[in-house]
């Protein structure tokens, strides 16, 4: 299969074109096959999109081998309607990002083709603090393990049972993540190596988007990824 993709990359049959996230930010090489024509990829980068019916036979091999695979492994049904394809090439990489889509659903798939890579997640600082970082609102309930979190869980405990109104547990809350200091560079708390060669790697869980943030750096070889999900998109 890396080798129908790349030689469908050089040919130009899958165009990668450099989508930029930001008018400083160059972005990634991809190109979006999607069920519905015309929808487009709402993470931060716009990638351009072709339907299922207009992509390379090895665009649907690939969805229908990592459908079959996470058949085998989870031992569930999946109906993927999108796939990411991404060039990584020499100098280039990936920031820290989480996918902020709504309708995502709990799997996603992805095939790491080419040179070798790691791939890391840190959890989201916002909810390591818990203060938004735009609007700057206090995000009571999204209290995880870590930084203060025995903290704010004793302040909802005591919440719970009635021993504090609703208005002092906020009040507290508040005055608590005041107090903390938004770290200034990210924590890893998983790290684990993409040996390329066909690597398969399932996320299960749709919480995994929303606590934390993830990058991966490539080691400089051509590499292919393919991603494959089920949105959807009414939900938006």
């Amino acid at each position: 299969m890396f080798e129908e993709l790349w030689v469908s990359v050089q040919d130009g049959a899958i165009p990668l074109e450099r989508c930029p996230v930001s008018t400083k930010i160059p972005g990634q090489l991809t190109r979006f096959f999607a069920t519905n024509y015309g929808e487009e990829n709402l993470a931060k980068m716009t990638t351009s999109t072709t339907s299922f019916g207009e992509a390379p036979e090895v665009i649907r091999l690939v969805k229908d081998e990592l459908t079959a695979v996470v058949r085998e492994i989870l031992g569930e049904e999946v109906n993927f309607n999108e796939l990411l394809c991404i060039g990584n090439y020499p100098n280039m990489a990936m920031n820290w990002h989480k996918d902020r889509e709504k309708g995502v659903g709990p799997v996603v798939a992805s095939f790491s083709y080419g040179g070798t890579a790691t791939m890391s997640f840190s959890m989201d600082r916002q909810h390591l603090v818990g203060r938004g970082r735009t609007n700057g609102a206090y995000l009571y309930d999204t209290i995880f393990p870590g930084c203060l979190g025995k903290r704010k869980r004793s302040l909802r405990k005591k919440r719970d049972e009635g021993r504090i109104t609703e208005e002092e547990y906020k009040e507290s809350f508040r005055a608590l993540v005041d107090k903390i200091k938004m770290p200034s560079t990210k924590n890893p708390i998983l790290q684990f190596p993409l040996p390329g060669a066909a690597t398969v790697m399932i996320q299960v869980d749709k919480s995994l988007n929303q606590w934390f943030e993830y990058t991966v750096e490539h080691n400089g070889i051509a590499r292919l990824v393919t991603t494959c999900r089920s949105i959807e998109h009414d939900e938006h």
